[in-house]
C-alpha cells in the first residue's frame, strides 16, 4: 500500500497557514493539496500564532461547501406535485 501522507514540521505548518493570508486559500489548496479539515486542526493547535484570518477563510469555505451540498441534495418538487 502506498503511504502518500506528507508530514510537516511546526514551522512548515505556520508557513502554510501564513500563505493563506498572503496568496489565498484556493492557491494554498492547489499548491500543497491539504485537506481543509487538516488546516482547521493546525489552526486550532497553533492558536497563539499570528495566522488569525486564515481560520476565518477556511471556515467560510467549509460553510459554502455545506450550503451548496444541502441545496443540491434537496429533491426538486414541481409546484403541481406540491399541491397534491
Amino acid at each position: 500500500m502506498n503511504n502518500s501522507q506528507v508530514r510537516y514540521t511546526t514551522e512548515e505548518k505556520f508557513s502554510i497557514l501564513r500563505e493563506i493570508d498572503l496568496i489565498g486559500l484556493e492557491s494554498v489548496l492547489k499548491k500543497y493539496k491539504p485537506n481543509v479539515e487538516t488546516l482547521v486542526r493546525w489552526q486550532k493547535k497553533l492558536k497563539g500564532s499570528k495566522v488569525g484570518t486564515s481560520i476565518q477563510l477556511i471556515k467560510a469555505k467549509q460553510t459554502k461547501k455545506k450550503k451548496s451540498k444541502s441545496t443540491s441534495e434537496q429533491p426538486f418538487v414541481n409546484e403541481k406535485e406540491e399541491e397534491l
